[in-house]
């Protein structure tokens, strides 16, 4: 959904997704991010199989998280709703 000039998808989190102290995994948020990105390129239609058909291709020449100075985020609660905006 985008409102406000945001893309907006929650997600519920599966035993997978979280540490022994019902925390998301890293992995988990990883994914979670990756696939809101794939659906808001979709409803613009620039989806990886959308822009194939024109011979073009996504490629990722830098994706950065955080730096070394930034201390690690807590990872969210399970029993928290995960929104993930875009």
């Amino acid at each position: 959904m985008i409102t406000n000039g945001k893309y907006r998808h929650t997600y519920t989190s599966t035993a997978s997704d979280i540490t022994p102290l019902y925390r998301l995994t890293p992995n988990a948020m990883l994914m979670y991010f990756q696939d809101s990105f794939a659906r808001l390129m979709t409803i613009h239609g620039v989806a990886a199989f959308d822009i194939v058909k024109q011979r073009r291709m996504w490629v990722v020449v830098v994706c950065e998280l955080m730096s070394q100075w930034q201390p690690q985020p807590e990872m969210p609660d399970v029993s928290e709703v995960l929104n993930r905006d875009l």
